[in-house]
Order: structure tokens, then C-alpha cells, then sequence
């Protein structure tokens, strides 16, 4: 067993392990997109403590430029996540025109790995509060994992062949930085749509994309309404 020491925290009903990227409540796994983990982690680090937008801004989306409504919906997405009501700031406490405060009571790792919580959970979801969008498909198998994995490097390698094909084709005189749109994935079976991955899948190639300086690429925040199966995206 390694000696590494695990980030873990435990608050209400929820288990929260940032080492292996696990959020579970009751022992049941909770996908969430990438960013929206990574903002839940920020505020559970400093828990009790105003975090101000600039500072999540910072952290979450550490040497990139992003829309300060990025993290507003992410700050929704976990709300419901959570099972936070409207009005009610269970566990996450808007003080407006600053930031964020997490005021739920939180247990840290060695605490949590005393009382011997359950921390590699089956993929599943039944919180009644979380939205069905979260809860629809949110058991994935080995043949669905290995399809969305194609699926993630067929379209960076598409974008990447977008990109040179712009460059190279183009006159040198009218060569400009070009600009790409990733539009959240869509499922191939239907009956096992996942929201929050494909979601979270497009957040995630757009953040890696957006660390190119040849290639200008739109922000989640302009392409998540695409997420409607019948839209057309042209």
C-alpha cells in the first residue's frame, strides 16, 4: 500500500476524496464535470472562509482566461448536486458582490479514514435532489467508458486536424489565428444519456484546447446550450 497520505474530507452525508477525484454520498458515486469538482474542492480546502471569485477563478482555472459566469454555474451544479434548496445555503453561502463561503461542518482525512468510510463506491446515483440529468446514465460500464475514450480522441484528433488544415491552406497574408467550437458530446445510444459527462467531457477538451496559443477556442459558457439532441448545431 502506498505511504502516500490521501486528501479526503467527509461533511453531512458526503464523502469527498480529492486524491482519487471521488465525491459519493452515502457510499454512491457522484459524477460531476471537471471544473465543477475542482471548485468544490477550493471551497471544501477553506471551509469557514469567504473565498472571493477572483480566487476561485485562480485556482480552478489556474493560467487561463475565463468568463466569470463559469463559475456561477458551476456554484448552481453543485447546489443541486448537494441537494441545497433555493434560498437555503446548506453548504455553500453566497456573500454577494464577494465570493463563496462553505459553512457546512467538515471532517478531514484522518478523521474520515478512522470511522472507516467507504471511499471506492459502485457509480450510481439515487439523491432525490440531484437533478435527473445527473442521476439518467450514471452507471457506466467498461464498453461505455472505452467508447467515450474513442470518442474523446477522434475529436482531438479532428480538432487538431482542423487546426492544420486552416493553417497550411490558407495564404501566409490571410493566415489568421483560428477559431473552434467543442459542442457537448452526444450519446450514441440514447437511453443511456449522461448530461453532466457529456457536459463535463466538453468542458474538459475546451480546457485543454484553450492552452494553445494557435487556436482561439469559445468558452463552455457559449456552447452548453447546445446540449438539445434535436439542435441544430450548424
Amino acid at each position: 500500500m502506498s505511504g502516500t497520505p490521501k486528501e479526503i474530507y467527509a461533511f453531512d452525508k458526503f464523502t469527498l476524496d480529492v486524491s482519487e477525484r471521488i465525491l459519493s454520498r452515502d457510499s454512491e458515486r457522484i459524477p460531476l464535470p471537471e471544473k465543477a469538482f475542482d471548485t468544490l474542492c477550493a471551497l471544501v480546502r477553506h471551509v469557514g472562509r469567504l473565498v472571493s471569485k477572483d480566487e476561485l477563478l485562480s485556482e480552478v482555472w489556474a493560467g487561463t482566461i475565463v468568463e466569470e459566469n463559469n463559475l456561477d454555474k458551476n456554484i448552481s451544479l453543485l447546489r443541486q448536486v448537494l441537494g441545497e434548496r433555493s434560498g437555503q445555503g446548506k453548504f455553500i453561502e453566497t456573500v454577494r458582490g464577494h465570493g463563496y463561503r462553505f459553512v457546512a461542518d467538515v471532517v478531514p482525512a484522518d478523521r474520515v479514514l478512522e470511522v472507516g468510510t467507504e471511499l471506492v463506491p459502485e457509480i450510481a446515483n439515487t439523491n432525490p435532489n440531484t437533478p435527473a440529468s445527473v442521476q439518467s446514465g450514471a452507471k457506466i460500464g467498461p464498453r461505455a467508458k472505452t467508447a467515450l475514450g474513442f470518442g474523446l480522441l477522434i475529436a482531438v484528433a479532428a480538432a487538431v486536424a482542423l487546426i492544420i488544415w486552416r493553417q497550411t491552406s490558407l495564404p501566409a497574408a490571410s493566415r489568421s489565428m483560428p477559431s473552434i467550437a467543442v459542442l457537448p458530446f452526444k450519446p450514441l445510444v440514447l437511453k443511456d444519456r449522461n448530461e453532466a459527462l457529456e457536459l463535463g467531457m466538453a468542458e474538459t477538451l475546451i480546457s485543454k484546447l484553450s492552452r494553445s496559443e494557435n487556436v482561439r477556442v469559445r468558452p463552455f459558457s457559449s456552447v452548453r446550450r447546445y446540449i438539445d439532441l434535436d439542435q441544430d448545431s450548424v
